[in-house]
């Protein structure tokens, strides 16, 4: 059933490319709210909907994961720096995913399928470990962070910026080996004018 949804959901995602379907973890990141309603209805994916201050969350259960999709407006590509400031207008998209779970061989394989244009993952230097909230700093000993770029939208700047910043953490000590121990793995995507940077 799940490599069906995550076929529908890499299908219909327009905003953000997704990698070729490698495993049955999906990574909705930038799907319209419709778009990711049709895929999980027509998978028999059973959605907890909830309020949130920026818009709201979808939570259900994949195997030993529960994945969390946070929805919220967000400008249309293309748009002026100013479409960014609060309060922000735009198509409801998927804004955010975040899937936590017990580790796996299966799991580590597809974080490995985000990788992308040469750009790999690497740990979360010392200097930026202020991303990560003082509870995930605590809980989770090992976090490495991948990005996807893409153009600039400013047309008097050549240069590529993050489009997407996926963070993994785990729930082991940095530079030991994995097993099956708790996990995150979060995606979110970027405003092109002020993304995070490492």
């Amino acid at each position: 059933m799940f490599k069906s949804l995550a076929a529908a959901l890499l299908l219909l995602a327009s905003t953000v490319p997704a990698p070729a379907a490698t495993s049955d973890i999906d990574m909705p990141i930038g799907l319209s709210e419709s778009a990711a309603a049709a895929a999980l209805t027509a998978a028999h994916v059973a959605v907890q909907k909830e309020k949130i201050p920026e818009g709201s969350r979808w939570t259900y259960a994949r195997g030993s994961d529960t994945v969390a999709l946070e929805l919220a407006p967000w400008p249309a590509a293309g748009s002026p720096a100013t479409a960014w400031n609060k309060p922000i207008h735009g198509p409801v998209t998927v804004t955010r995913v975040e899937i936590t779970g017990p580790n796996s061989d299966a799991k580590r394989k597809y974080v490995r399928t985000l990788e992308r244009d040469g750009r790999i993952w690497a740990l979360v230097p010392a200097t930026a470990q202020t991303i990560r909230t003082e509870a995930e700093r605590k809980k989770y000993g090992m976090s490495a962070f991948l990005q996807w770029w893409a153009p600039s939208p400013d047309p008097n700047v050549r240069s590529r910026v993050p489009s997407v910043t996926f963070l993994f953490q785990a729930q082991r000590a940095a530079n030991t080996p994995p097993g099956t121990e708790p996990t995150v793995l979060d995606a979110l995507l970027e405003n092109p004018y002020h993304p995070r940077r490492f």
